[in-house]
Order: structure tokens, then sequence, then C-alpha cells
């Protein structure tokens, strides 16, 4: 315990940006295999509000905490570290703050107590790629589950399925009441199995039955 004061005391004197990570596991984790990833470093990280191409399959709460001189690339390596354990090949960051009630140490030794370090922190979300998908890609509930593209030749363009549909339920399961939806009755499934979906198109309330195809890794989203 005293061997780890002196370290803190070491790191927030010396001014070494360091930060440590923390995740627990969603209780969808289990319902795909986890990913291989040697270096994390490879693990990808997608910032402001950009998403993974090919959809997230929801692994796990990521955070980091830092000393007072953490800097962002502490936090993020500290978030890549703990996508490894995880299993995930991809974070998604929805949260970077000061903590400013969490007082760490002061600068001066006292002398400027006014001056205090604060503990930098930074959250994300551990991502698997799913094995299968409907070809539509949606935003998420910010956004009101609006498909903003729809691959040409996929099951969903087949269904009927066009951009600006909002969906609101899959499988007869509200998207809103349940964070890992997508997870349960979409991205655990095989390659063809069928989903029903609800959306509204034109303030009208529509279905369709939509397959599911695999996704492979070289399988592209761009137009």
């Amino acid at each position: 315990m005293r061997a780890g004061i002196i370290v803190l005391a070491f790191l927030l004197l010396s001014g070494c940006g360091f930060a440590r990570g923390k995740h627990e596991l969603f209780e969808t984790a289990n319902l795909i295999p986890p990913v291989k990833v040697n270096n994390p470093q490879e693990v990808k990280i997608y910032r402001d509000g950009a998403f993974p191409e090919k959809g997230c399959f929801k692994v796990a709460m990521l955070s980091a905490h830092g000393n007072g001189y953490a800097d962002r690339t502490n936090l993020e390596t500290a978030l890549q570290e703990e996508a490894v354990e995880t299993g995930s090949e991809s974070i998604i960051i929805v949260g970077t703050q000061v903590n400013n009630g969490m007082t760490v140490g002061t600068y001066g030794g006292g002398i400027a107590m006014g001056n205090t370090i604060q503990l930098p922190s930074m959250y994300g979300v551990g991502c698997r790629m799913p094995p299968v998908t409907t070809g539509a890609h949606l935003g998420g509930k910010d956004k009101d589950f609006a498909v903003t593209y729809v691959v040409k030749g996929s099951p969903a363009e087949k269904a009927g399925v066009l951009e600006g549909d909002k969906w609101l339920t899959i499988n007869g399961r509200l998207l809103s009441s349940d964070p890992f939806v997508f997870e349960k009755e979409i991205n655990s499934k095989r390659p063809g199995s069928q989903v029903t979906i609800e959306f509204l198109r034109e303030g009208k309330k529509q279905s369709a039955a939509v397959d599911l195809m695999s996704q492979q890794p070289q399988w592209s989203w761009e137009h």
C-alpha cells in the first residue's frame, strides 16, 4: 500500500501521464466468440460520434482514469488494453471528462493549495463486428433509429427498406426498451435467419420481414 502511494506521488510530481483501465462485461458478451487481438494498438477507436461501419456488437463498458498529467493518448491506450481483455476489436468513445470533485494532490508541495490536480477520465463501449447484418445501417437512439444507408442487393433492400425509415421494433421488441435489442434479436443470429421489423415511413407504420446475411470482414458499407 505504501509503495503504491509512493509511486502515485512520484507520477504526480514528475509530470508523467498515467492511466489505468477497467471494464464491465455486458450480458450479451457471450453471444458471439471474442476476437483475438495481439496488439492493443490494433483496436480501432471511434470518436466524436463516429460509429463502426459494419456495426457494433456491444461487449463491455470500458473506462480509463488517469493521474493529473494524463492526456487523451494515455486514456485511449488504457481503453485499448481493456478492449483486448474483453475480446473487442473496436471502441466507441462515449465520454471524456475531468472529475472536478476528486483531488489527488496539490502543486508546490502545499504552497499553492488552490491549484489542485484533477483526475481525467474517459469512457467507451467495446465492440465486436456482428457476424450477420440486414444490410441496413441505422443511427442510434438519438437519431430515432433511422436508416442512414441501405446496401444494394442486400436483404434490407430486397425487403423494401429505404433510407429515412425509422425502425420501431424487431421481432416485436421495442428498440427503445432495451439497449441490447440488436445483439439479442439480430447480431447473434446465423445467416439465413429472418427478423420482422416495424418502422415509420412518412408518418405511417409499416412492417417487413428481413433475412440476415453473413457479414465478411472485407465487406464494405461505402456508397
